[in-house]
């Protein structure tokens, strides 16, 4: 599976959430541009359908649909929603993500950085490795207010956070 997936998903659900970012419009499908970066500095876009056929389709379910749409996306259909993933060797800038026209929102990725966390577990506080991100969301004001997008924000880390564990 392809980490970008794991961001995509976690933005079709927070769409359920603020669907304003989607272009401003009610989401029907839920078509996202993503730009991936490769170490190299070489950028490729693809646009992918993150709408899943069925509402109790677990996010792993989800996940593996979209990793399967990302390996094969269309470079050409008209996406609500830009995501710019900046992979392993990116970051994000201090500064906004590019938001394509029409749109009202974009979201930027960082990369993936291990570092030590304190989690309470049992009601002890223990250090652990934690794998975080960066994650922006840049807007227009004009079609996204400030609460709404950071609604959005706030509910793409709560997804990522509460992932599903993988069962053993």
């Amino acid at each position: 599976l392809l980490l970008t997936s794991y961001y995509l998903v976690a933005c079709g659900v927070a769409l359920d959430t603020v669907p304003e970012v989607y272009c401003g419009k009610p989401v029907t499908n839920r078509v996202l541009r993503v730009e991936l970066a490769a170490s190299t500095g070489d950028t490729h876009a693809v646009a992918v359908d993150v709408s899943t056929g069925s509402a109790e389709a677990s996010l792993d379910e989800r996940l593996s649909e979209v990793d399967d749409r990302l390996r094969s996306g269309d470079e050409t259909r008209a996406a609500g929603l830009m995501i710019h993933h900046y992979g392993p060797s990116g970051s994000l800038l201090a500064m906004p993500t590019p938001i394509a026209r029409g749109l009202n929102a974009s979201v930027g990725i960082g990369a993936v950085q291990r570092r030590i966390v304190v989690r309470v577990t049992n009601g002890d506080e223990a250090p652990r490795v934690a794998a975080l991100v960066y994650v922006s969301v840049s807007f227009h004001p004009s079609g996204l207010t400030l609460d709404r997008a950071n609604r959005f924000l706030a509910e793409l880390v709560r997804v990522l956070e509460q992932w599903p564990a993988p069962a053993t």
